[in-house]
């Protein structure tokens, strides 16, 4: 029988297509019997599209299909690898042997306070709890791997539904951290002084706000020496240890931006000396971080990561009284809203700045 009532609201439904027999067990409380007929016929339809999946599937056997069929065909082998990552070390060893109906806002519930409770991994930074952006980021994974799993038909519910994080927030955990003037002149003196290709790095980044990614990117074409301009059309980063030309992060990433005259001064020198393809072939892109590290250590600069550059660019600008749509342009952003959420406080200050203002009038 194609339909089987097994309890009180309770219904196995069943058939076979090419040889190979799909069941499932469905709960219907208020519907009646021409409803649950044409329940049946849908589910039928998905099995014959291939639309409808086992649901006997433990969590790591589904999300395997998960990371094959949606995070590959969409997504940079960069950020493939950081999902594979978190999987491996954190999600699988925890609820990857659950099959998907098992799984329940309860198991889910353990699983993040084991995280909350979690050290991180990476050998530089040992005894160092997880962070609440990975926390996040582990989590939404596993949210959207249940949720698919939802779509499909093979759970019922997502359990994620019925959870909540309620993380913890350090005072200064989602400030953002930059320089200010006073140390933008001092970085740029240092930077001048040094003199090497890894600091005229640090001061392109500084000067354009580009991503570091962006600007290993870059190549002698990219550069419009006429209308002091680059074009960022590009990504190039480490993909398990080999630099790989990847696309823009998103489609506002590609975008041309004007550089100010000394940034044209240096390229054009630069340009005389070098045989590369790129602009900053020559510097090992994981090996200018640690540089730039011990530079600010050295010259006694508050620290900030290499990141955090591109957040000094756009404050600097921003107190400068350069308008948000220009500097969400600049920065790629896919929209304004993205660029004011980022740089809230920057903002609140400045309205602070406006009111002064106002009196001085």
């Amino acid at each position: 029988m194609p339909i089987t009532k097994i309890g009180k609201n309770s219904y196995r439904f069943q058939c076979q297509i090419n040889k190979k027999r799909f069941s499932k067990t469905f709960h219907f409380y208020y519907e009646t019997k021409t409803e649950i007929e044409k329940l049946f016929f849908e589910w039928k339809i998905k099995c014959e599209k291939g639309e409808y999946y086992n649901t006997k599937y433990t969590f790591e056997e589904f999300a395997e299909i998960w990371i094959k069929n949606y995070v590959k065909p969409q997504y940079s082998p960069v950020v493939l690898k950081n999902y594979e990552c978190n999987l491996k070390n954190w999600i699988y060893p925890e609820i990857g042997h659950y099959k998907l109906e098992q799984i329940n806002s309860l198991i889910l519930d353990n699983f993040i306070r084991k995280l909350k409770s979690s050290y991180t991994k990476f050998e530089t930074r040992k005894n160092h709890p997880l962070s609440n952006s990975t926390i996040e980021q582990i989590y939404k994974i596993t949210r959207t791997i249940l949720h698919l799993a939802y779509t499909k038909g093979v759970i019922e519910s997502n359990p994620c539904d019925r959870v909540k994080l309620e993380l913890k927030r350090n005072i200064d955990e989602n400030k953002l951290h930059f320089w200010d003037v006073e140390d933008y002149k001092k970085v740029l003196e240092c930077l001048e002084k040094d003199g090497s290709l890894k600091a005229f790095v640090i001061e392109f980044a500084l000067k354009t706000g580009l991503r570091r990614s962006e600007m290993f990117a870059l190549t002698w074409e990219d550069v419009d020496f006429g209308n002091n301009s680059i074009s960022v059309n590009k990504s190039r980063q480490k993909v398990n240890g080999v630099m790989t030309v990847l696309p823009c992060k998103n489609a506002s990433s590609i975008r041309t931006i004007s550089i100010c005259e000394s940034l044209t001064h240096k390229l054009k020198i630069l340009r005389l000396i070098s045989r590369t393809t790129f602009i900053f072939e020559k510097i090992d892109y994981d090996n200018v971080t640690a540089w730039y590290r011990r530079f600010v250590k050295k010259n006694n600069i508050p620290y900030i990561r290499f990141h955090d550059l591109r957040h000094t660019h756009a404050s600097l600008l921003l107190y400068k009284g350069i308008d948000i749509k220009t500097i969400s342009e600049r920065l790629g952003h896919s929209n304004i809203g993205t660029t004011m959420n980022v740089y809230t406080h920057v903002m609140k200050q400045l309205d602070i700045k406006a009111s002064q203002a106002i009196e001085e009038i």
